[in-house]
Order: structure tokens, then sequence, then C-alpha cells
């Protein structure tokens, strides 16, 4: 006797059901594009400056950064070798602004490592300390605090973006950069949003063609 007369076959299921899983999976897909990560148009350009003198506290909370040649290199061209930049999340007086940073010293791992009241030790031989940063001037270019690090002073040296790489770090403040600017995790979140709602959609729909058949 066969395994397969003991088994009961599972009925097709009906053409309703997989209405309601793609108007389900729109419905999501709708939601992550337009709510949860959304592109972000450039809305207007402004200027902001922080400064820890006069009371504000700046640290980033986390970031894309990775070591690199880079972060060891003043060269415009070896920038070049490395499109995707740095993506911080840097707290200022509590509120989370995202931002990203063109200096050298946010490739590294080892800078603005330690929050306030981390209780994390110093460590100055790798560049780890609780100092924070000194003071910063971003550029604010929605209403979502995404903005690009366009001045910063930290371990007593001051950046500025405008005279950065022999005057060519002033390119990333026109506006075709900054249409771009917008947390790196959220274009990796789309991706893996569409992605999944690609893999669903296609199995939902095999799955309906078989339902069909069997009908």
């Amino acid at each position: 006797m066969k395994l397969n007369e003991y088994v009961e076959e599972r009925p097709p299921r009906s053409q309703q059901y997989y209405n309601r899983v793609y108007l389900g999976l729109i419905a999501g897909l709708v939601l992550v594009v337009f709510v949860l990560f959304p592109k972000r148009g450039m809305e207007f350009k402004r200027y902001l400056s922080f400064d820890q003198q006069k009371g504000d506290v700046i640290y980033v909370k986390s970031s894309s950064r990775i070591p690199s040649r880079a972060s060891r290199t003043d060269s415009a061209e070896a920038k070049k070798q490395y499109p995707v930049f740095p993506s911080m999340t840097i707290v200022i007086n509590g509120k989370n602004w995202y931002c990203q940073c063109y200096f050298n010293h946010c490739y590294s791992r080892d800078y603005f490592s330690n929050p306030p009241n981390s209780r994390i030790p110093d460590d100055p031989a790798r560049n780890r300390r609780t100092a924070l940063i000194e003071s910063i001037e971003v550029l604010q270019t929605n209403r979502h605090r995404y903005c690009v690090v366009s001045k910063m002073r930290y371990l007593g040296e001051d950046y500025d973006l405008n005279t950065a790489y022999n005057g060519h770090g002033k390119m990333f403040l026109q506006d075709e950069y900054l249409r771009d600017v917008e947390p790196m995790q959220y274009v990796e979140y789309r991706v893996i949003a569409y992605t999944v709602f690609i893999i669903s959609l296609l199995l939902s729909f095999i799955s309906n063609l078989i339902s069909i058949k069997k009908n």
C-alpha cells in the first residue's frame, strides 16, 4: 500500500484567499515605501551650529562607518573608490540627526564611539574618547533632520567641508548630492522590503496557478 494513500490531499485554496494575499502584499509595500522608510526629497537647506561650550551635547549614536584607505588620506581620488559615505545618527541635545559626513575621521569606527555617561574607559591610543564632538555645523535638508556635516571640531582639530580636499569638498553641498542624503539603513530596509515583496508575490502567484489548475 502506498504511503500517499494515507495522506489526505489538501483542497485548493479559494481565489478569494489569494486576492486577500495580493491585497496584503500591496498594502505592506505601500506602508514601507510611503510611511516607514520613504525617500524624502530635499525640502530646504539650513545651516545649524552647535557647540559644547554653549551647553550642547553632541555624539555619534551609530553609523555605517567602515575603516578604509579613505580614512587615512586626503586624496579626493581615493574618496571616489568608496562611493558609500558614512551615514551617521548624530545625537544633538537628545535629538537624532541623520547625517552624512565626508571628513576622513568619519570613516573610522575608532572615532566618536563613546556616548556620555557610558562608563566606557578612554583609549587615547585608539582615539576612543568620551570627549565627544566639541562643535559641529550641519546643513539640514528636510524636516526629518537629514543633514550633511559641513563643519566640525573634534580632538582639537577643525574641519570645513568647503575647504576640504583642496576645495573639492564643497561639491558635497550641492543639490545633486543633497537630494540623496538619508539614513543608510533606510536604503537597505527598502531593498529588503522590495526583495521580500517580489519573492512573496512570485510564490503566491505560482501557488495561485496551481490551485486554479486543480479546480
